[in-house]
C-alpha cells in the first residue's frame, strides 16, 4: 500500500509539473517590457475592436527575444492583463500599452493588424513579421537521425 500512494505521489507531482502552465502577472510583463514598449512606435486606432478605448498605443510583437525579456520559453505563454484576464499570447500576437505605459494588454497579430496602423504612415496596411519558433519550422523529412540533426527549412 504504500508502494503504491508513494507511485501516486510521484505521478501526480510529475503530472501537476509538466501540465501546469504559468500565468505571468501584469506588472511583471510590464517591468520586464517597459523599455522595449517605450521605445516601440506609436499605433492609431482605425477599425472596429479598440482596447479600453485607446486611440493610440505602443505595441511590441511577441517574438524569441520577447519570450527571453519575460523569462518563458512557452508558445502560447499565459499572462494577466490590466484588467485581470488571463489570455494566451502566441509567437506573433502583440503586448500593448497606451501611451502612458500605465497598463498592459495582448492583442491577436490579426486584429492588431485590422484596427491600428503606425502614425506616422496612417495609410500604409499593417503587415507585421510572421514570427516563427524553430519547432514549428521542423518538418519530419528535415530530421536526420543517423547523423543527429535537424535541417530547418528556409521557409
Amino acid at each position: 500500500m504504500k508502494k503504491f500512494l508513494a507511485i501516486l505521489a510521484v505521478f501526480s507531482l510529475t503530472a501537476s509539473i509538466t501540465l501546469s502552465k504559468e500565468i505571468i502577472p501584469e506588472y511583471y510583463v510590464m517591468e520586464k517590457l517597459l523599455i522595449p514598449i517605450s521605445a516601440s512606435p506609436v499605433f492609431s486606432h482605425i477599425g472596429d475592436k479598440k482596447i479600453n478605448d485607446f486611440k493610440e498605443i505602443k505595441a511590441i510583437q511577441v517574438d524569441n527575444k520577447v519570450l527571453q525579456g519575460i523569462g518563458t520559453h512557452e508558445n502560447p505563454f499565459y499572462m494577466k492583463d490590466s484588467d485581470g484576464k488571463t489570455v494566451a499570447v502566441r509567437v506573433g500576437d502583440y503586448v500593448i500599452s497606451p501611451m502612458t505605459l500605465s497598463t498592459v494588454y495582448a492583442i491577436k497579430k490579426n486584429d492588431f493588424e485590422l484596427n491600428y496602423r503606425d502614425l506616422n504612415a496612417p495609410d500604409v496596411s499593417l503587415v507585421t513579421a510572421d514570427v516563427t519558433t524553430i519547432g514549428e519550422k521542423i518538418r519530419i523529412d528535415e530530421i536526420d537521425e543517423a547523423n543527429n540533426r535537424i535541417e530547418a527549412s528556409e521557409e
